[in-house]
């Protein structure tokens, strides 16, 4: 083979290999470039997943923080209207043992009184302390009453004002008792007037 040609076929096979290699190696960059594309995308996606896995994981955990906390305190209001109930039921047989053994009692002088004016004994004032006496009775139990059926009606709503509800069943309660104690002291003075009618007849 002549020095011309040999020197153009091996130029020409350089030529040929070469071109071969770069289209080799240049198949094997995009071949590459191509699988790392799919591995961002499948990274990209991963990361995705996390971070919305993360933010479910987060809204999730503070959901339960959040329905843990009301079912406490809807817990702590049953548990306080319980009390509430409790304490009602306390107030009505309280109410009611006053109001039986006064009104007792007021039935035992109205008997004597009768008796006595009968005799020609005038018992006109102990008469008319007694009515007083019996009709701040009645009246005392008719609030009594109301007062217990208010706080028996409480629920769920009214226990947001927790504090002012137990206040109020306090004051109310209170007024009550001193309106029983105020009957008591008006039967004592009927019985006081009683005995200085018996006196003032036997003079």
């Amino acid at each position: 083979m002549p020095p011309a040609k040999s020197l153009f076929f091996v130029l020409l096979l350089s030529v040929i290999f070469t071109s071969h290699a770069s289209a080799e190696v240049g198949n094997n960059l995009n071949s590459v470039l191509n699988r790392v594309a799919k591995e961002d995308k499948v990274q990209n996606r991963e990361d995705g997943l996390l971070k919305n896995t993360s933010k479910d994981v987060e809204e999730k955990r503070f959901e339960n923080v959040a329905v843990e906390k009301e079912r406490i305190q809807n817990k702590a209001q049953e548990t306080r209207i319980k009390l509430v109930q409790v304490h009602a039921e306390r107030l009505r047989k309280r109410f009611t043992f006053y109001y039986e053994r006064l009104q007792k009692l007021i039935d035992k002088l109205q008997n004597r009184i009768t008796a006595m004016d009968e005799k020609g004994i005038d018992v006109s004032v102990a008469q008319a302390k007694l009515n007083e006496a019996s009709a701040l009775l009645e009246s005392t139990k008719t609030e009594a009453d109301q007062a217990v059926v208010l706080f028996k009606s409480i629920d769920t709503e009214d226990m947001k004002n927790t504090g002012d509800v137990g206040k109020q069943m306090v004051s109310t309660a209170e007024g009550i008792r001193e309106n029983y104690v105020e009957v008591v002291k008006l039967l004592h003075e009927v019985v006081s007037l009683l005995k200085n009618a018996v006196k003032t007849t036997e003079e």
